[in-house]
């Protein structure tokens, strides 16, 4: 998706992975809080952190089977995809 990237992140201190989705809000035309207010207010609700300026956290270990694709879909949504 343009204006989108992602990496997995080991977050060493918990001992999890968390995927990162930066985000170019010029290209997408929101900001990253604006995606994550949306996921917020959708149904069922997604909680994302929003880790500065350009990039949103999705904590990957808290999701239980089949709930990955519901997210990623979500997201496409919200990024306008």
């Amino acid at each position: 998706m343009a204006g989108v990237e992602s990496d997995l992140e080991q977050v060493d201190q918990y001992y999890v992975t968390s995927l990162g989705v930066k985000i170019d809000t010029g290209t997408v035309g929101k900001t990253v809080q604006d995606v994550a207010d949306e996921l917020d207010a959708g149904s069922p609700l997604i909680w994302i952190s929003v880790a500065g300026d350009d990039t949103i956290s999705v904590n990957t270990h808290t999701l239980n089977e089949g709930e990955g694709f519901l997210v990623a879909e979500r997201l496409r949504t919200a990024l306008g995809g």
